[in-house]
C-alpha cells in the first residue's frame, strides 16, 4: 500500500502542492460505467441534473422543519443528571461534543435553506457555487460534532448480541418530549433502559431527524447498541440522512421536506461563510456552540448573488487535517488497539477523503423484517474528490476512472437503479470503510487548471438566475407562512 502523504516518507519532498485524486490499484479493477457516472457526475454529464431541469423557486418549494431539533429545559436537566453516570462513555463514543450541543438550541433560518437550495445537484450530492462544488464533507461533520469515523455504518444490520433487550414499547410516543416527561426529576439511579431511552431521542433528533417529528422505533435497535459502548460510523450516518434529506426535497418538490437534519448545513453555512454571519459579540473563536448562534446578515437576494459571483478566497478555509485534528479518545475503539498515532490519523483522514457508499434506508422495511433477502437498500456516494479544497487541498478537475479493492462490476445495474440487495450491503460492510490510499501529492505544473476549467462547467450545470423580485416577496413568505401554519 502507498503511503497517504508521501512527504511524510520523505519521498518527494519538494513537491509542495497536495491534491485528492485515484492511486492506479495493481489488480486494474476499475468501477463499472454506471458507477464511474454516479461518482464523477460534473465531469461525465452535461446538462441532465435535476438541478436544471426542476428549477427551485421560494413559492414554489418552502422547505418544512417540523423534526428541527428541539430544546427544553427538561432535555437539558436529563443530560446533567445522566452525565455523571455515563459521561466517560459518551467521550469514548465520540458522543460527548453532540450531547453538548443538543444543550444548546439553534433557531431555524428558512431563507438561509432557500437560497442554498437552489444550487443543490443531487446526481453529485453537491452545491455547484461559482467557486466550485461544495457539501458537507465526513471532515466537516467530525469537526463540528466529534462523532466516530470508524465501525459499521449502516443503522439497519445492527445484530449486537450483548444489546439489552427491551420489552416492547408500552404505548405510542407522540413526541420526543412525552419520552422525556418519563424522566423528569427521577430520583433514582439512571437504569440501562433510561440510557437507552435518552440514547435513542440524541441519535432520532440530531442523526436521522424523521420527518415525523416523532422518536422512530427503526433506530431504537442502534440506541441499545450504543448504550453498552460500541463504536459506530455515526458520522457517516448523518452525512447519509443529510444527503437523503437534500434530494428529497429537490427532486420530489414541494411535497417533501428537508427536515431538522438542515441544521448540520445551517452549522455548516456559518462556519464557511463566516463573514458575512453575524454571531454574538461575547465570543471568541468559532466554537460550535457560537457556529449554532450564528445569523446571516445579507437578504436573500444578496446571498444569491454572493453564491453565484464570489470566489473560494472569500470563504473562510477549515483548519487543514493534521496529528492532532482527532483529538477524541480513540483507543476505545478494538480497531485502534496498540496503535500509533500516526496511524490512526492516516485511518481516520481516509475516511474523510475517500469516496464511499453511505447506506440511508432500507425501502420498505423496518428492522423487524430487515432479514428477508428481497429487501431494497438504497444508498448516496460520498464522493470528496470533487470537494478537495475543503480539506485544505488543491482542487483539481475530477479524475473519470477510480479503483476499488474489491471486484464489484457485477454491482453495476444495483448501482444504476439506486437500490442495493441485502446481499450487497452485507458484501459492503465487511470492508472496512471501502478505503484506499486516495492522496497523491503532484509538482504543480502536474495540477490540472480547475480554475479556468469551472467557470464554462459551471455555466452550463448551474446558470446564473434571478430571485424573485422585492415586489413578490411579500406574496411569498405569507405563502410560507400559511403553508408552515398547515403543516403545523
Amino acid at each position: 500500500m502507498i503511503s497517504f502523504f508521501f512527504y511524510r516518507y520523505g519521498v518527494g519532498a519538494a513537491l509542495a502542492v497536495e491534491v485528492i485524486g485515484p492511486i492506479d490499484h495493481p489488480s486494474d479493477n476499475s468501477f463499472p460505467t454506471a458507477i464511474q457516472h454516479r461518482l464523477f457526475p460534473i465531469h461525465s454529464l452535461s446538462s441532465s441534473d435535476l438541478l436544471l431541469s426542476r428549477p427551485l423557486l421560494l413559492y414554489v418549494v418552502h422547505v418544512q422543519f417540523k423534526s428541527w431539533p428541539h430544546v427544553s429545559g427538561q432535555w437539558v436537566e436529563w443530560v446533567e443528571r445522566l452525565q455523571p453516570y455515563f459521561g466517560e462513555q459518551w467521550k469514548s463514543e465520540g458522543l460527548w461534543n453532540l450531547v453538548e450541543m443538543s444543550k444548546v438550541g439553534m433557531s431555524k433560518q428558512s431563507s438561509l435553506f432557500d437560497c442554498m437550495l437552489q444550487f443543490w445537484s443531487p446526481s453529485s450530492n453537491a452545491f455547484l457555487f461559482s467557486w466550485g462544488p461544495m457539501s458537507p464533507t465526513l471532515y466537516d461533520v467530525y469537526l463540528f460534532t466529534g462523532l466516530p469515523l470508524v465501525g459499521p455504518d449502516s443503522p439497519y444490520l445492527i445484530d449486537d448480541p450483548s444489546a439489552p433487550k427491551l420489552a416492547p414499547l408500552r404505548y405510542f410516543f407522540p413526541s420526543y418530549q412525552e419520552v422525556v416527561k418519563q424522566y423528569k426529576a427521577c430520583p433514582d439511579v439512571p437504569s440501562v433502559t433510561e440510557h437507552v431511552m435518552f440514547l435513542w431521542v440524541l441519535v432520532c433528533q440530531y442523526l436521522f431527524c424523521p420527518i415525523s417529528g416523532k422518536p422512530s422505533a427503526e433506530y431504537l435497535p442502534l440506541a441499545c447498541s450504543l448504550s453498552t459502548g460500541r463504536i459506530y460510523n455515526l458520522g457517516a450516518m448523518l452525512l447519509g440522512s443529510f444527503y437523503q434529506g437534500m434530494n428529497s426535497c429537490v427532486a420530489n418538490n414541494p411535497l417533501s421536506r428537508l427536515g431538522g437534519v438542515a441544521w448540520l448545513l445551517q452549522v455548516k453555512a456559518a462556519a464557511y461563510f463566516s463573514k458575512i454571519f453575524s454571531f454574538p459579540t461575547s465570543c471568541g473563536s468559532l466554537s460550535i456552540t457560537v457556529l449554532m448562534q450564528g445569523q446571516l446578515s445579507l437578504s436573500v437576494v444578496e446571498f444569491i448573488e454572493y453564491l453565484q459571483t464570489r470566489t473560494f478566497d472569500d470563504l473562510t478555509s477549515p483548519p487543514k487535517p493534521h496529528i492532532g485534528s482527532f483529538d477524541q479518545p480513540w483507543t476505545a475503539c478494538p480497531r485502534f488497539k496498540d496503535e500509533t498515532r500516526e496511524t490512526i490519523f492516516d485511518t481516520l483522514l481516509t475516511a474523510c477523503v475517500h469516496h464511499r457508499f453511505l447506506i440511508i434506508d432500507c425501502t420498505g422495511a423496518r428492522p423487524s423484517v430487515v432479514v428477508r433477502a428481497n429487501i431494497s437498500w438504497s444508498f448516496e456516494f460520498y464522493n470528496p474528490a470533487l470537494l478537495s479544497r475543503q480539506f485544505g487541498l488543491s482542487q483539481v478537475i475530477p479524475h473519470s476512472a477510480l479503483y476499488y479493492p474489491m471486484d464489484i462490476s457485477h454491482l453495476g445495474s444495483e448501482v444504476e437503479s439506486g437500490r442495493f440487495s441485502k446481499a450487497t450491503v452485507q458484501l459492503l460492510s465487511v470492508v472496512p470503510s471501502l478505503f484506499l490510499n486516495p492522496i497523491q501529492v503532484c509538482a504543480p505544473e502536474d495540477v490540472s487548471s480547475f480554475v479556468a476549467w469551472w467557470p464554462s462547467r459551471c455555466a452550463v450545470l448551474a446558470p446564473t438566475f434571478k430571485y424573485p423580485s422585492g415586489s413578490l416577496l411579500p406574496f411569498v413568505y405569507l405563502f410560507v407562512s400559511l403553508n408552515a401554519f398547515y403543516w403545523f
